[in-house]
């Protein structure tokens, strides 16, 4: 509780600095004389509790949840005769949309996994795409029910279905929220009873997320701001004097920029990117090969997939299409036959313009 925050805090005061070492171990708070739970006024409107928001990118995937499942399932793996070598040439098998890059067998190295296979060392947005490429090479190799593999296979998979879910943004996972609270304690569920002895504080926080997007009425996260830093490296590449000066200036020149020409973008949530201008007999198109959607960045040759009902539309995008009056963006695509029943297997040598 709150109060119960408080009265930890004010007994540290009381205590030696040896004595206030251990007792800070035992409650998880690190005592600060000059801190907001020592400021009078602070006290007054602070709620440690209540206020605490937990942030999926870091408690998830930097360096946390998935990080330690993804280690102990490579493990398991390799405890059933699957090296990791197998893993690799499964993970370069996949393609990924081009604002993602390409996909680096070095993601997955003993080196990564550390002598005790602890974690996964890795970048969060990297996770973001091991996570469902392992858990679709568990679903290939591993039998529904009865293989030695199939919990572990389920746990995976729940882990894959709330990344997904929170993945969606701040908006569109609001509507999945007990979905995704049932997920989370089904994965835990697994997860305890596989892994006992790798619960870490941030398999706690997993749990007090949705608490946090029902507070806020919506599901922040840290890769917002810290997407930003790549825009900053590359600002800062060739800069070798007053470096901080000169970056921020630069940012805040490229920032105005792109306001400036056609940047109401910055405040869209789809558009296209760089535009081509046609004129079909006075009817004035706008294309590109690069859209801004809801779902990221697509460009041109990427594979897409979409689901309107019972209907389910496979292709690659030949580009984009815009009427100059209107916000609505079209995708010309190159659409896929299916090969069966099946919504996962389709024809890429049967092509049909849609």
């Amino acid at each position: 509780t709150n109060e119960l925050v408080y009265a930890f805090n004010d007994r540290l005061s009381t205590l030696s600095p040896q004595e206030r070492k251990i007792e800070e171990q035992l409650t998880g708070i690190k005592f600060e004389p000059h801190g907001l739970l020592n400021d009078p006024h602070i006290r007054t409107f602070y709620k440690p509790i209540d206020h605490m928001l937990r942030d999926w990118q870091h408690t998830v995937v930097g360096g946390g949840v998935a990080n330690t499942e993804m280690a102990r399932v490579i493990a398991a793996l390799g405890d059933h005769g699957i090296p990791l070598t197998m893993l690799q040439d499964w993970l370069q098998k996949f393609v990924l949309p081009r604002q993602y890059g390409k996909v680096d067998p070095r993601w997955l190295t003993k080196k990564r996994l550390g002598k005790k296979s602890l974690s996964l060392q890795s970048f969060a947005g990297v996770m973001l795409n091991i996570v469902p490429i392992v858990a679709t090479f568990m679903s290939e190799v591993v039998e529904p029910a009865g293989h030695p593999l199939s919990e572990h296979l389920q746990c995976l998979w729940r882990l894959h279905l709330i990344i997904g879910i929170l993945k969606l943004g701040p908006e569109e996972a609001m509507p999945r929220v007990e979905r995704l609270r049932c997920l989370i304690r089904e994965h835990a569920e697994l997860f305890t009873k596989l892994y006992p002895g790798h619960v870490k504080p941030k398999f706690h926080h997993l749990f007090h997320i949705v608490d946090n997007m029902i507070f806020l009425g919506a599901l922040l996260s840290c890769f917002v701001c810290e997407r930003k830093h790549r825009f900053t490296k590359k600002a800062a590449l060739h800069v070798f004097r007053s470096i901080d000066n000169t970056v921020v200036k630069e940012m805040l020149s490229r920032q105005c920029e792109a306001i400036r020409h056609g940047g109401e973008s910055l405040f869209k949530k789809q558009f296209l990117s760089r535009p081509k201008t046609l004129n079909f007999a006075g009817t004035i198109l706008h294309r590109a090969s690069t859209a801004c959607l809801p779902c990221g960045s697509v460009s041109e040759g990427d594979l897409v997939w979409s689901r309107s009902g019972d209907s389910v539309v496979v292709g690659r995008v030949l580009g984009f299409w815009q009427h100059h009056d209107s916000q609505h963006i079209s995708v010309q695509l190159s659409g896929y036959s299916r090969v069966d029943e099946s919504i996962n297997r389709f024809d890429t040598s049967v092509c049909r313009p849609g």
